[in-house]
């Protein structure tokens, strides 16, 4: 009876191994295998170890496999009894497939009493041949798709010039084909905004392994026995390099060799694919940034004001590099100097810490300095901004000041922006000192050189556009009182301290409603465009006071006004000539006070206030 029982049972599981067969599903074919011997068998416990799961194991229960196993590639009850680790099971088989081992089951089942060894030796010929025809047929159906995949990938990556699209399309791929597995790519290029797990590729905090794979451009595979898990490393890399890593993370030994080889076939082509549309991007870049220094060269050479030319710089440096702030410093004997133009961050606290930063290594330095993340180079101090790109100004080989450039973002900036403002600044640095030193010239020309005050002839020369385009106007005439006693009393060089002082007081009260200048020698001027008689009174009130409260030594001053309205027929001589007469009778009635000259004979039609 039990030998008729056991052939039942057998042809019962040559049919539902016919029936996998003839109808495979490569997904689920193991689990319904192992489902038809729990029915069959009615087991009421079942261990069954594939080849990769065999390699996962403890040194112990490989050594007891292989002593089970040793003679014959079943086991039963007797055998396992004695089994450290199976003695649980009512028999155990080893599976081969194309004479190798293909896995390990151990059986727990109540018919163990009926179970021949004849038996086991059929179950065993039989689940053998099951096994190769379904590795022959899976390997077929693997190997037909993969090149399919391969082949349609292969395609696409030809088909666009877009690093973004490339890197898509490589994962993309791969998550199709083995979808349990987890892909990350790590890249020295760098890296756009796209929706992958794309990571810079960072030499100090990558693993041996992935630094091996990447030094020899060979695929590396790596076992984590205490992360649970295999990575593999597949470098990234076309004919002119090696651009990073695809890193692939999966369960333990799932990795064999055919998988392996589509990956690295795929991440070959893609990596050809990646050079070509980096080559085109570079291409297309590099003309960008010829149009831009082009640009940048014809606007500097073409005579703009200093302010104008920072400004200028400023706004293509913010659009180009899509840059945060901008900042142009100069270096001087006390410190930095600001330039007029540069971003306002640069004039608060926050902006100093930068400026102070990047100063020191430049006077030590003397050479550009490029931080992805400055935040993690200085960790004592907070910086609003993460990104930081700074280049020297050199004139003459002597280094004269330096442009900042910020983002808030960490890493940005990539290096071709870092070269690319390197050029801007060098080809920037001769206009921007050209223009500096045309307004310095120009200054000079038109400013009184000890006093800084404007000189006689700038002065001049706008009283008389004032007489030709305004409604009206005052002009001040300022002499020092007993000047001769000053000098004769304290030497010359006091002296002209003593003017460098009234000058000030004379352009602090002034500020932006006269022009101020040196008339000749201890004599002064101020001409008011617009104001009445009654505001440049005042004004020339507080000037006499302020001069006897402030000076050192003390001295006073006479002062004489004339103005002149639209149609008094008057011009910048006979201003002159009455304010010089008006600063006579202040000399002549005490000094030290300011009169108004009155003697038009269109006084009485003049507005006073």
């Amino acid at each position: 009876m039990d030998e008729i029982f056991l052939k039942n049972m057998m042809a019962l599981y040559k049919a539902a191994l016919y029936e996998l067969v003839v109808n495979p599903d490569e997904q689920d074919v193991r689990q319904k295998w192992l489902k038809t011997i729990s029915d069959i068998l009615k087991s009421e416990k079942f261990h069954f170890l594939d080849r990769n799961l065999m390699q996962t194991v403890s040194n112990e229960q490989q050594e007891e496999i292989e002593r089970l196993f040793e003679k014959k590639r079943w086991v039963q009850r007797d055998i396992l009894d004695v089994s450290r680790c199976y003695s649980e099971y009512s028999f155990g088989v080893q599976f081969l497939c194309k004479h190798e081992v293909y896995g390990c089951l151990f059986v727990k089942t109540p018919l163990e009493e009926k179970i021949t060894e004849r038996f086991l030796k059929e179950f065993t010929e039989e689940s053998n041949r099951f096994f190769q025809h379904y590795a022959f047929v899976a390997s077929v159906s693997k190997e037909d798709r993969f090149y399919k995949e391969l082949f349609q990938a292969t395609k696409r990556f030809h088909s666009s010039m877009n690093i973004e699209c490339v890197l898509n399309e490589m994962v993309d791929t791969l998550k199709r084909v083995f979808p349990h597995y987890f892909y990350s790519l790590n890249l020295t290029i760098d890296k756009n905004d796209i929706e992958l797990p794309v990571y810079l590729f960072e030499i100090e905090n990558t693993r041996s392994m992935a630094m091996e794979a990447y030094v020899s451009g060979e695929v590396k595979v790596e076992h984590l026995t205490q992360a649970n898990k295999s990575v593999l490393y597949v470098p990234i890399k076309g004919k002119q390099g090696v651009y990073g890593l695809l890193k692939v993370d999966c369960p333990p030994f799932q990795l064999n060799n055919e998988r392996i080889e589509f990956i690295r076939l795929l991440v070959e082509t893609g990596g050809s694919a990646l050079e070509n549309a980096k080559l085109y991007q570079q291409s297309r870049r590099f003309i960008a940034d010829l149009q831009l220094i082009n640009e940048t060269s014809r606007q500097l050479n073409s005579n703009l004001r200093f302010s104008d030319t920072i400004l200028f710089l400023q706004s293509k440096i913010l659009s180009s590099f899509g840059a945060s702030a901008c900042g142009f410093i100069f270096i001087e004997k006390d410190g930095y100097k600001v330039l007029e133009g540069s971003s306002p961050i640069f004039l608060d606290e926050s902006g100093k810490m930068y400026i102070s930063y990047v100063g020191k290594r430049m006077e030590e330095e003397k050479d550009s300095i490029f931080i992805g993340d400055i935040a993690r180079k200085i960790t004592d101090r907070k910086f609003p901004y993460r990104s930081l790109m700074a280049v020297p100004m050199f004139e003459s080989d002597m280094l004269k000041g330096f442009c900042i450039v910020l983002k808030d973002s960490a890493y940005g900036f990539t290096f071709d922006m870092y070269k690319l403002l390197q050029s801007l600044i060098y080809h920037s640095t001769l206009a921007l000192t050209n223009s500096l030193l045309r307004e310095e010239l120009e200054r000079l020309v038109i400013t009184d050189y000890l006093t800084n005050l404007y000189s006689r002839n700038y002065l001049e020369s706008k009283m008389s556009e004032s007489l030709q385009n305004d409604e009206q106007g005052s002009f001040l005439l300022i002499d020092i009182d007993d000047f001769k006693k000053i000098n004769d009393t304290y030497g010359h060089q006091v002296g002209d301290e003593v003017i460098v002082q009234v000058a000030k007081i004379i352009q602090s009260v002034s500020g932006q409603k006269g022009i101020a200048a040196r008339w000749g020698g201890e004599e002064l001027s101020i001409y008011f465009p617009h104001l009445t008689v009654n505001e440049t009174e005042k004004l020339s009130q507080r000037i006499v006071v302020e001069v006897e409260e402030k000076t050192n030594p003390k001295v006073t001053v006479s002062c004489g006004m004339s103005r002149w309205y639209k149609g008094s027929g008057e011009d910048v001589e006979s201003l002159f000539k009455k304010a010089d007469q008006a600063l006579y009778v202040s000399k002549a009635t005490g000094k030290n006070k300011m009169t108004i000259s009155y003697h038009s004979e269109n006084d009485s039609k003049m507005p006073f206030s």
